[in-house]
């Protein structure tokens, strides 16, 4: 039997798979986020003399990584998980293909301080803008929830609410909220 080459699935193209792996959220943020942005951005902090620092989009990926991954609980464990050669995914969604080149934990903590609560605002808001304009990535119907605390009514409510003094011998019903 002869299989037609037309007959393959085009999900994704292969070089996502080579080098991302198969992490739909690595995947969906190369296709869907332009960070080049951050150069610009981010850039202008740094000193122009001394050793060029790694690029602003490796630094915030590496960020992204942080809060995305649960199993990373700081800067060192994110840069030695970097280092292992099983993360090959993860260094080139960084953008740094080379375990020996990814940036240390304490440049990456400067990285941080130098950017600061403002300029990851503009950051985010960047972010939502580019989101805004994604066909069906944001709903744009407002819900609001006031903050009237709601109780489970698991079993019924076991107390009951009432001012009576002595409560043993209280005739008043028990609530349910």
């Amino acid at each position: 039997m002869r299989f037609s080459i037309d007959l393959q699935l085009d999900l994704l193209p292969y070089a996502y798979y080579n080098t991302l792996g198969f992490d739909p959220e690595l995947v969906d943020y190369v296709d869907h986020i332009d960070d080049s942005f951050l150069d610009l951005l981010v850039g202008p902090l740094y000193d122009k003399r001394g050793r060029r620092p790694a690029s602003p989009i490796a630094y915030f990926r590496m960020h992204y990584l942080y809060f995305t991954r649960p199993e990373i609980t700081s800067f060192r464990q994110l840069c030695k998980q970097l280092r292992d050669p099983k993360n090959q995914a993860w260094r080139s969604f960084i953008g740094v293909p080379n375990p020996a080149k990814v940036p240390s934990h304490q440049s990456l903590s400067d990285f941080r301080n130098k950017v600061g609560p403002d300029v990851f605002e503009q950051i985010r808001d960047e972010f939502i803008r580019q989101s805004i304009h994604m066909e069906g990535f944001i709903q744009d119907t407002l819900a609001a929830i006031d903050s009237r605390p709601i109780y489970a009514n698991v079993n019924g409510y076991k107390k009951k609410r009432c001012d009576c003094e002595v409560k043993s011998v209280c005739t008043c019903e028990k609530n349910v909220f």
